[in-house]
């Protein structure tokens, strides 16, 4: 949906003084995508 990749996202926290590489932004994303969704689907029932 977004057009920004990992390394567009690490170079944009690096001007803003957080250092981070492209491949821990990933596993933020997998894990709190993840937990965003269990918390979703506990509350809505189809």
């Amino acid at each position: 949906k977004y057009g920004i990749s990992y390394r567009e996202l690490q170079e944009m926290l690096a001007e803003r003084g957080v250092n981070v590489d492209h491949t821990t932004i990933y596993r933020w994303v997998q894990r709190y995508t993840n937990l965003k969704m269990g918390a979703y689907s506990s509350h809505f029932y189809c």
